[in-house]
């Protein structure tokens, strides 16, 4: 993530988010700080929904260099920006910490309405779907090539 300008920061866990969250950068003694606010996980859920919630946050830094969709539909593009995220997230643990790859892919389909799917890359792929030049290049900026 240093590539992409993720060193350091804080992060704001908060019950009053949704499962979007934010990123955003302010400034502490003049200098540049990385803020993530992720949700608080709901009570008997998955400790570990915060990190999968700020994985994915800090995967919107990467969807940055992806090229442009065509539309010029606002919701069209905030949907795929949101699936790109998502599944950056998945691509970035698989690369990175693959032990957690399970708990990120249930975590998420859970969110989506699908706690009742397999936990399967085919399961998540479709819930998650990402065209497959979208897909190409967020493997390529997350592998450094």
């Amino acid at each position: 993530l240093s590539r992409f300008g993720l060193v350091g920061g804080f992060v704001l866990v908060s019950p009053a988010l949704g499962p979007e969250g934010r990123l955003s950068e302010a400034s502490q003694s003049g200098m540049p700080v990385n803020v993530a606010a992720v949700r608080l996980p709901p009570p008997g859920s998955d400790p570990l929904g915060v990190s999968y919630s700020l994985v994915k946050e800090l995967s919107y830094s990467i969807l940055d260099g992806l090229t442009p969709l065509d539309s010029v539909d606002a919701a069209v593009n905030d949907a795929r920006s949101e699936r790109a995220a998502v599944r950056a997230g998945d691509l970035l643990l698989q690369f990175a910490a693959p032990q957690f790859v399970t708990g990120y892919r249930r975590w998420f389909l859970a969110l989506a309405g699908r706690s009742d799917s397999v936990v399967t890359a085919a399961a998540f792929a479709d819930a998650f779907p990402l065209d497959k030049k979208g897909l190409s290049e967020l493997r390529e900026t997350i592998r450094g090539k």
